[in-house]
């Protein structure tokens, strides 16, 4: 299979969990795209962003309908074993929370104010209800209550 190789952005350095976790993914998606597309042709793209960095891998063979696919399904079972061998839960949508998102998102379920966190965490309110509105957009949930009642239902509670 012939593979076409492509970047964009500003090269950084990386963490080495980070890069080996790209290797697997890129390795993993490539040896599926030959066994099971029937593609001849690929491309791998590297786009890095500010703080970001985005991974493309694209063939021109048989490809599957994600949304009909489950884990069960043979198909599906690669995009799952992809997520585990870089440590994320592939229905977890608090595997896409930073440490600080995470932290915030424990305190509000809680029940502590924004001021409270503020004050826990060394940071001005205003930063805690960008945190609180980062979270309820990356979480889908409409309002305040929402967001309590994901946090509950997650098990982030402590008390």
């Amino acid at each position: 299979m012939l593979v076409a190789l492509d970047g964009h952005g500003t090269p950084f350095e990386l963490p080495v969990a980070a890069e080996e976790a790209l290797f697997r993914i890129a390795r993993e998606a490539l040896i599926n795209c030959a066994k099971y597309s029937g593609a001849t042709r690929a491309s791998v793209c590297l786009n890095r962003g500010a703080r970001t960095i985005r991974l493309a891998i694209t063939d021109a063979g048989r490809g599957f309908e994600l949304a009909v696919s489950h884990p069960t399904d043979h198909v599906g079972l690669a995009l799952v074993f992809m997520h585990e061998a870089v440590g994320a839960d592939p229905v977890s949508p608090l595997a896409s929370l930073s440490k600080r998102e995470h932290q915030i998102l424990q305190l509000i379920a809680d029940g502590t104010s924004s001021a409270e966190a503020a004050a826990l965490l060394f940071l001005s309110p205003k930063t805690v209800e960008t945190y609180r509105s980062r979270l309820m957009h990356k979480l889908g949930v409409a309002n305040y209550s929402a967001l309590v009642k994901f946090a509950i239902a997650n098990g982030l509670t402590t008390n």
